[in-house]
């Protein structure tokens, strides 16, 4: 059975690349963990607001054998013509898919097997991320949500 949800997060506020993994030594021991900014954890509750809204449970949306689409959009401030300044799209990219992974849009990151991705100038920051099934049906209804793409 194929699943024709679509699922759209959109947030207000410059968007914020992954941050790099830190190695930490303390009492003899060592661990590693990747820093999340304020924005990540922004829009991963915003991730969360999105899913149980469409979903109306806490469990993923698409389990563990189900391929996601996503499309990401990101407006940078900048008065450049193109948004060709830092932050790079796949640390952006990065920083979109661990926080649906911490919202528990997908059991996975991996289940993911189609990304576009684009970053764009603009006045004020913004992002907007659509993600479905990578199905017809999902790709259909991502195409009437995109207005027939």
């Amino acid at each position: 059975m194929t699943d024709d949800r679509v699922l759209v997060v959109e947030m207000d506020g410059r968007p914020r690349a992954q941050a790099r993994a830190r190695v930490v030594r303390a009492g003899g021991r060592t661990w590693a963990f990747s820093p999340k900014t304020a924005w990540r954890k922004q829009f991963t509750a915003a991730a969360r607001r999105a899913k149980i809204a469409l979903a109306g449970r806490s469990a993923p949306i698409w389990g563990v054998d189900v391929p996601v689409r996503v499309e990401m959009e990101f407006w940078l401030p900048s008065r450049k013509k193109y948004a060709t300044a830092r932050p790079d799209l796949d640390n952006l990219e990065k920083s979109v898919l661990d926080s649906l992974s911490d919202a528990g849009v997908w059991d996975d990151d991996c289940q993911v097997v189609e990304v576009i991705t684009s970053k764009r100038p603009a006045e004020i920051g913004r992002v907007r991320v659509v993600a479905c099934e990578w199905s017809s049906a999902g790709r259909r209804a991502w195409a009437e949500l995109r207005g027939g793409d």
